[in-house]
Formats: C-alpha cells, sequence, structure tokens
C-alpha cells in the first residue's frame, strides 16, 4: 500500500482558478473604499476640514462624521 497524502489539490484545475477569481472580484469594492478613505485622509485642501492631513477631524470627516 502506497503511502498518499490526506489532501492533495492540483493548482492547475478549472476550480481553483474561479475560486480565485471569486476572490480577487469580492476585494475589488473594499480595496475601492480603502482607497477612497486615503486619498481623503492625506489630501490638503486649505479651507475645508482643517489644514492638516490625517489631523482628528479630518479623519472623522473622511469616515463619514
Amino acid at each position: 500500500m502506497v503511502n498518499r497524502p490526506w489532501f492533495t489539490a492540483n493548482i492547475h484545475s478549472p476550480r481553483i482558478g474561479v475560486a480565485l477569481l471569486a476572490i480577487a472580484i469580492t476585494l475589488i469594492p473594499i480595496a475601492g473604499v480603502a482607497l477612497g478613505q486615503l486619498i481623503c485622509f492625506s489630501s490638503s485642501l486649505k479651507g475645508e476640514i482643517g489644514s492638516k492631513p490625517w489631523s482628528q477631524e479630518r479623519v472623522h470627516y473622511c469616515n463619514g462624521g
């Protein structure tokens, strides 16, 4: 009797590719929100929400407050 590992995965299987594609597609909206928040936090628009990037007021405003 041959000793085989209890789990073998074929990385070239179409199911693995579809699963990875589904994971990537579901992460796109999360990345978009995170990028928008970073741009909002670090922008230095004067006359709005305080003039310092990453200030407490700016972070509160960018998080929806």
